[in-house]
């Protein structure tokens, strides 16, 4: 009697992960099946009337006269794979933003790898925003889960983490412009927290993986933080000319010998520089298979500034600014 009921005991064990394992199964390939959007999966704005207009109408005027004002300089033979873009209320940035979106207005991407810094949350490594989709004032954007799980499942450092997201703007105020200039895409929104050079190399890698010429990559980073209007002329044009130069680990070298310095009232170079960094190694990458550029054209991939200013350029405010650029990087079909 004994014997049979630990037999049968071992059954149910046995029995129990059979149906355990195929539930695990399950819900692993449902990342690759629509899910069900519930109020509770959707990411609501939490820089809407701060950093930009909460009302559509006022909104889309806005955005309107910042793109109407901004001109094409990028024509349309070029595949733009990365865009680099900063995030200060529209009052201050969106001039520069503008700038930067102008360049892909005509532009069919289906995919958008949103990268920045956390400014709100402090964490390890990556986090991968999981929700189903962002509101904005425009409507909403559905997320790339796919992708997004692709990019979570890279690195034991990576993982999702929408409470990291929740209350960061860097990424959110790039929404409304995208809503604007593109059609039918999907997000991958992505914080780095606290980094190592690997979680920066297995990111840039796992993005290359997933990267097509209908993906675009939105690097969302201001440039130096708080020094005077001159000073911050200065240091930008260093960091802007050594993303253009495009080696990342010559941006690195240049943003840690500015911060060593001592400049007056210089908090950063550029809050997204691990960010940066990541875009720049992906560009790398995509550069050295497109060494040479269509035929007949005396231009190849590489960098190029749409726009520079700063705060003071818009406020009028020249004690302490912030920097803001608009850089693309672009590959000759």
């Amino acid at each position: 009697m004994k014997r049979i009921i630990i037999i049968g005991a071992a059954s149910l064990v046995v029995i129990s992960g059979i149906i355990f394992a195929k539930f695990k199964l399950g819900q692993k390939n449902d990342i690759n099946e629509p899910k069900k959007m519930t109020e509770k999966d959707i990411r609501q704005p939490t820089a809407a009337g701060t950093f930009y207009p909460d009302d559509p109408t006022e909104l889309k005027n806005k955005i309107s006269n910042l793109l109407s004002n901004s001109e094409l300089i990028i024509d349309n033979s070029k595949i733009i794979n990365l865009l680099i873009v900063p995030h200060a209320g529209y009052e201050y940035s969106g001039t520069v933003a503008a700038a930067g979106f102008k360049q892909i207005q005509t532009s069919n991407y289906d995919k958008v790898i949103l990268l920045g810094a956390s400014h709100q949350s402090y964490f390890e490594g990556i986090a991968v925003d999981e929700n189903t989709a962002w509101q904005t004032p425009l409507g909403q954007v559905k997320i790339d889960l796919v992708t997004a799980q692709k990019i979570a499942d890279a690195d034991e450092s990576f993982s999702f983490n929408s409470s990291a997201h929740s209350q960061d703007h860097s990424l959110e105020v790039q929404l409304p412009f995208l809503q604007t200039v593109l059609d039918n895409f999907k997000i991958v929104p992505i914080l780095l927290g606290q980094t190592t050079e690997e979680n920066i190399n297995n990111l840039a890698s796992t993005i290359h993986q997933n990267l097509d010429d209908n993906t675009l990559i939105i690097i969302s980073t201001d440039l130096s933080h708080y020094p005077s209007y001159d000073l911050a002329n200065s240091i930008d044009e260093r960091t802007i000319n050594s993303i253009l130069a495009g080696d990342p680990e010559k941006f690195e070298k240049k943003a840690n010998e500015q911060m060593s310095q001592g400049y007056p009232n210089l908090d950063t170079v550029a809050c997204a520089e691990k960010a940066v960094k990541t875009g720049m190694i992906v560009a790398q990458e995509l550069a050295s298979k497109n060494l040479r550029g269509s035929e007949g054209s005396s231009e190849v991939s590489g960098w190029r500034l749409i726009k520079y200013a700063n705060s003071g350029d818009a406020v009028g405010e020249k004690s302490r600014v912030v920097g803001y650029s608009s850089i693309i990087f672009f590959l000759n079909p």
